[in-house]
């Protein structure tokens, strides 16, 4: 069976990082969450350490986070997609 291809959520707050990955069809596939005591890097690089990047289609952030994490486009977070 072919592995999913996952869209992939960073949060990286003034306390914790906190990442999930989901479906292209919206399934939550895995979560972590981790204190990082002000060595954000560190933290988000051994978050990372086990993720297959061949399987991310795409890759979202919060605010906060897009000063760590280069990104080339903002969404208003203020919106939220509810499917019926």
């Amino acid at each position: 069976m072919a592995e999913k291809l996952i869209i992939f959520g960073i949060d990286i707050g003034s306390v914790t990082i906190s990442i999930v990955g989901m479906s292209l069809e919206g399934e939550i596939l895995n979560t972590h969450y981790a204190f990082h005591h002000g060595d954000i890097p560190e933290t988000l690089h051994t978050m990372l350490s086990k993720v297959d990047y061949r399987l991310i289609k795409g890759i979202a952030c919060t605010s906060a986070s897009s000063y760590f994490l280069k990104s080339t486009r903002s969404y208003d977070s203020r919106i939220a997609c509810i499917t019926a």
